[in-house]
């Protein structure tokens, strides 16, 4: 088994990797939020993975002043609900740590305060809110290390 990160913050735990497959939960403040299947097409891995880099990378995602001060179960649902802007300087906005083009079984947000990622969401049918913060850095670093570990295994299937 591999791990990516730090189970009590965020992390990776990579079971298996083989078949174009890759057998792995997702941890977010120790709670494993990959509910029953974990199991992710490495194509679809990789391409989310990229896309969380980029979307990181690109963007200063501190939220819009209106919204600073707002209690983190009511920001949840501002980010679930309304399309309004919610950080100051980009429009866009993903859902974070969901990596498959499976059922969504959680919904994850995040924003920037100074250096830290403050991640935050819900899992399955649950009104309870996981939240984690970690360092900018530290969260790109670990998604480079899963998206290099996970490459080798994305070769076009054979006939």
């Amino acid at each position: 088994m591999l791990i990516f990160g730090n189970k009590d913050k965020i992390a990776f735990e990579v079971h298996k990797m083989e078949e174009q497959v890759v057998v792995m939960n997702v941890i977010v403040n120790s709670l494993n939020i990959s509910y029953k299947d974990n199991s992710y097409y490495v194509f679809a891995l990789i391409l989310n993975i990229k896309k969380e880099i980029d979307f990181i990378s690109e963007n200063d995602l501190s939220l819009n002043s209106n919204l600073v001060d707002i209690p983190l179960s009511e920001l949840y649902n501002i980010f679930y609900n309304s399309e309004i802007d919610v950080y100051k300087n980009s429009k866009d906005r993903i859902d974070m740590l969901f990596y498959d083009l499976s059922a969504k079984k959680s919904l994850f947000y995040v924003y920037q305060k100074n250096d830290l990622l403050v991640f935050f969401g819900k899992f399955y049918q649950s009104d309870t809110l996981i939240t984690s913060t970690i360092e900018k850095f530290e969260f790109l670093e670990m998604l480079s290390n899963l998206l290099d570990a996970v490459k080798p295994i994305a070769v076009p299937w054979s006939s």
